[in-house]
C-alpha cells in the first residue's frame, strides 16, 4: 500500500503551507512509529532541484527526489508522471492538475479574489487557473477552516460535499522548543519591551502594527517582525525607528521570540486559518487580532479584538490597554491557553489520513 507525499511546498520558505506540511508529516512519521497504518508505504516526493530537502529527517517517511525541473512545472510535469497510478497526498493547496488520485488540502481561495496574492495579479490568475481545475477534478477537498471551506465553495465553485473540514493542530512547547535560546541578546531586544509578528505578505498589515507603536512614543518599545518580507512592504516598514526586521529564525529563535515578547500582533486581512496566534498562546504570549476571515474562529475567546484593522490608533490602544493592565493582559494570557486546547496535531493527522486511506479504497489503491 502506497502513497505518495506532494513536497513541492518544501521549495520555499518554512511557513506558512510549508509549515503546515512539514508538522503534518512530522507527525504522521510518530503514529508511523506507534505502528498506525500497518503495511503502509509513506513517500516524501521533492525536486532534485530543492536545495532544503537534506533538512527533512523522518524515521518512517521515505524522501525520494525526482525530475529535472522545480516549482510549478515539476509539479505539473515530473510530479504528474513519476506517480501515474499511484495515490497523492497534496497540503499546500496545489497539486498536478490532471491528476484525479489525489487529495488536496485546501487553505483558503484567496486566488479568487483580487489584491489578496502576494505574488502579484498575473500569478493569481495562473494560480486561479490550477486552483479551479484541480477543485474540480480531485475527488475531495480538505479546508483548514470553516471560513476556508465557505470561501473555497464560493470562489471554486465546489459542492459542500465534496469539502470536508478539518481544523490544524498546534504544536507543544516541548516539540517546538528544545535548545534555549537568549533572543534578546542575539536580536538586541529588551525582554517583554516588544510587540511579535511572523510574516511579511501584503496581507499580513503590519505596517499597521509599525505605525502603531512608532505612534505610542516608547522608548522602550518595539515592533519586531520575524520572516521574509516583500520588498514594496520593507521598504516602508524600514522607515519607522521603532520597527525591527530579523528575517527568517529557526524553530527554537522562533519559540524564544515568542516567549520574549509582550504581545502578539495579528491584524492581518486574509487568513485562511492563521497559526501564528495560536502559537503565541501556546507560548503565554496575549494576542491582538483582527476580525477578518477565519480569525476569529481559531482564536476564539483567547485575543483582542480590533474593530477597524485598517486604524492604527486602535492597534496602538490595545497595546496600551496591556501595557497598563496587569489584570487584563493576566487574563489574556489564561484565556489564549484554554484556547489552544482545542487544537491538537495528532488528532488533524489522524483525520487527514482517515478522508486519505478511504478515498484510496474507493479508488481501488489499496490492495
Amino acid at each position: 500500500m502506497l502513497l505518495y507525499i506532494n513536497g513541492r511546498p518544501f521549495e520555499y520558505n518554512f511557513t506558512g503551507v510549508t509549515r503546515y506540511t512539514y508538522t503534518v508529516l512530522s507527525h504522521l512519521d510518530k503514529l508511523l512509529s506507534k505502528g498506525e497504518y500497518p503495511g503502509l508505504q509513506v513517500i516524501l516526493l521533492a525536486s532534485n532541484l530543492n536545495q532544503y530537502s537534506s533538512l527533512l529527517k523522518f524515521k518512517n517517511i521515505e524522501l525520494r527526489q525526482i525530475g529535472t525541473h522545480h516549482g510549478c512545472i515539476w509539479e505539473q510535469s515530473d510530479l504528474l508522471s513519476y506517480t501515474k497510478k499511484h495515490f497523492l497526498l497534496s497540503l499546500h493547496s496545489l497539486g498536478p492538475c490532471l491528476k484525479k488520485e489525489q487529495i488536496l488540502v485546501m487553505h483558503d481561495a484567496k486566488t479568487s479574489r483580487k489584491g489578496s496574492f502576494d505574488q502579484g495579479e498575473l500569478r493569481r490568475y495562473f494560480h486561479l487557473v490550477l486552483n479551479l481545475i484541480l477543485a474540480k477534478r480531485v475527488p475531495k477537498i480538505i479546508a483548514i477552516s470553516d471560513f476556508a471551506r465557505k470561501d473555497i465553495e464560493t470562489g471554486y465553485y465546489v459542492s459542500p460535499d465534496k469539502i470536508e473540514v478539518i481544523h490544524s493542530g498546534i504544536e507543544q512547547v516541548d516539540s517546538m522548543s528544545k535548545e534555549q535560546i537568549d533572543v534578546t541578546k542575539r536580536f538586541h531586544l529588551l525582554p517583554s519591551k516588544y510587540v511579535f509578528s511572523v510574516g511579511g505578505g501584503r496581507t499580513k498589515n503590519n505596517v499597521l502594527t509599525a505605525k502603531a507603536v512608532e505612534s505610542l512614543q516608547d522608548d522602550d518599545l518595539d515592533f519586531v517582525l520575524a520572516g521574509d518580507v516583500v520588498s514594496e512592504v520593507k521598504d516602508e516598514l524600514q522607515q519607522y525607528e521603532h520597527t525591527h526586521l530579523v528575517g527568517r529564525v529557526s524553530n527554537e529563535e522562533l519559540a524564544a521570540l515568542y516567549k520574549s515578547a509582550f504581545c502578539y500582533a495579528f491584524p492581518s486581512l486574509s487568513e485562511g486559518w492563521g497559526m501564528p496566534p495560536l502559537e503565541a498562546m501556546e507560548y503565554g504570549c496575549p494576542v491582538i487580532a483582527s476580525q477578518c476571515d477565519s480569525i476569529p474562529e481559531v482564536c476564539g475567546d483567547g485575543a483582542l479584538y480590533l474593530n477597524n484593522p485598517h486604524d492604527p490608533s486602535e492597534m496602538a490602544n490595545k497595546i496600551n490597554y496591556l501595557l497598563h493592565d496587569m489584570k487584563l493582559y493576566n487574563e489574556m494570557i489564561n484565556k489564549g491557553y484554554q484556547n489552544v486546547r482545542r487544537f491538537d496535531w495528532d488528532t488533524t493527522t489522524r483525520k487527514i489520513m482517515k478522508v486519505t486511506l478511504d478515498e484510496m479504497e474507493k479508488q481501488g489503491c489499496i490492495k
